[in-house]
């Protein structure tokens, strides 16, 4: 693993999102030739009463069909204002190109602290999530082959 990794995975305490992706993957039949799968997340009641936990999309891809899974990204969405027919993204952490996206502050780079500290609170609340069994929908989707 290269230092840059080394320190946006200390930085962002990905240990604990690693292992987690890892037992949530196991759980699916990936082809072998998979190169980039998603992950989604949503909780149904989100899309009719417009609040609670927000959907999730983490997308992984690996560089050979042997080589480990590595987070390319990490999206949750909302809807941009009461009007809205549809959801927009809300969080985007991209870790593949170290940028992050808030409508409110637009594009920023990735290593800021206010950035760090969102996404170590984000993580932690999406773990919380998980191991509440809070999500109904969960799907992976594979979206690049080699």
């Amino acid at each position: 693993m290269s230092n840059v990794l080394k320190e946006i995975a200390s930085a962002f305490q990905l240990a604990s999102l690693h292992q987690l992706t890892e037992l949530i993957l196991s759980c699916y039949h990936i082809p072998e030739d998979s190169k980039r799968v998603v992950l989604n997340f949503k909780v149904s009641s989100f899309y009719t009463e417009r609040c609670g936990i927000q959907p999730v999309e983490i997308q992984l891809e690996r560089a050979t069909p042997d080589s480990p899974w590595e987070l390319r990204f990490i999206a949750t969405f909302d809807y941009p204002d009461e009007e809205a027919d549809s959801v927009d993204v809300a969080l985007y952490f991209n870790f593949k190109y170290r940028w992050f996206y808030q409508p409110d502050i637009e594009r920023c780079e990735l290593f800021r602290p206010e950035v760090i500290a969102l996404f170590i609170a984000w993580l932690k609340a999406f773990i919380g999530h998980l191991q509440d069994n809070q999500f109904d929908t969960q799907t992976l989707t594979v979206v690049s082959r080699f």
